[in-house]
């Protein structure tokens, strides 16, 4: 009996010793990220969410910290106060009120000096960052894609980006590394292989070197065929050559399309006709919608 109550003695004592063991390691929360020692293991108190690839991170102490999956070590202390996936291989990271970036392994490429980052559609490698109140684009090694000067930067494609300073647009060249539109438009886009410029309310066109093509007189720009653009002038079409930029139809139509075998589907009063590529009609503008695709097929 008395060696009963010893070892039930002993187990309670071990118990105790136990759970207060437990409850300091719970409650030894991070409050300096680089006193931390590196192989700290989160407990079982911390915040969990799971990442995309060998890391996981762990909220302490209001901080988020990574530790990885696969080896159960702190690939880093807790010591952002924010983080935010941007897709399956990066992880930007805030800490002191700026943003950073680390990859999913764990590894920090840029350092937390931004405004903001974000994914840029350039290119998964490539980051929209804000610093001092300007944009930029950076790869993941920190290098400028874009300079970091520009009020607001827009992909058009994998070469070009519309760009703005003081309120006013051009293009940037990514093989250039330069811009190659003046920033002096209301707005800038692509159409075909040219930029589509607006200045004083009106549109234009300019080809890379910054030749007109097009005058900047008209309400809007738009495709039409390989050969000719289609023009808006007081809510009605006309045609322009794209080689001359000489008008070949005075805008008159409703709405033009593009037809086979190089004829031209014109709409005026609400009826549909065909004309060539120079204007001449051969189909006068009495059909319906429906019956001016079959008359077009009379044509070809």
């Amino acid at each position: 009996m008395k060696k009963l109550f010893l070892t039930l003695v002993m187990v309670l004592f071990c118990g105790l010793s136990i759970t207060n063991v437990v409850y300091a390691e719970d409650t030894d929360k991070i409050t300096s990220p680089e006193q931390v020692s590196p192989n700290r293991y989160p407990h079982s108190g911390d915040t969990y969410f799971t990442y995309y690839s060998e890391i996981t991170g762990y909220k302490s102490n209001g901080l988020w910290g990574f530790y990885s999956k696969n080896n159960n070590s702190v690939n880093i202390p807790p010591m952002y106060s924010e983080i935010e996936g941007l897709n399956s291989e990066y992880i930007k990271v805030k800490r002191n009120g700026q943003w950073g970036l680390i990859n999913t392994d764990g590894y920090q490429l840029l350092p937390t000096k931004y405004d903001n980052i974000e994914t840029f559609g350039y290119s998964d490698d490539n980051f929209l960052v804000k610093y001092n109140g300007y944009c930029g684009v950076v790869d993941k090694d920190g290098r400028e894609i874009v300079p970091i000067k520009y009020q607001s930067i827009y992909r058009l494609n994998d070469s070009y980006m519309k760009v703005s300073q003081n309120y006013k647009y051009g293009i940037f060249s990514v093989k250039d590394k330069d811009v190659i539109i003046s920033i002096s438009y209301d707005d800038v886009a692509l159409l075909d292989s040219y930029f589509k410029v607006k200045f004083g309310g009106k549109w234009g066109l300019l080809d890379r070197y910054q030749n007109t093509i097009v005058p900047a007189k008209y309400d809007d720009i738009k495709a039409l065929s390989t050969v000719f653009f289609a023009v808006k002038n007081n809510k009605v079409w006309g045609t322009v050559d794209k080689t001359t930029g000489e008008e070949v139809i005075a805008p008159k139509y409703d709405k033009i399309e593009f037809g086979k075998s190089n004829y031209l589907k014109v709409k005026h009063g609400g009826k549909w006709g065909a004309t060539t590529m120079e204007g001449k009609v051969v189909i006068p503008i009495t059909k319906g919608p429906f019956e001016i695709n079959k008359e077009l097929k009379k044509l070809y």
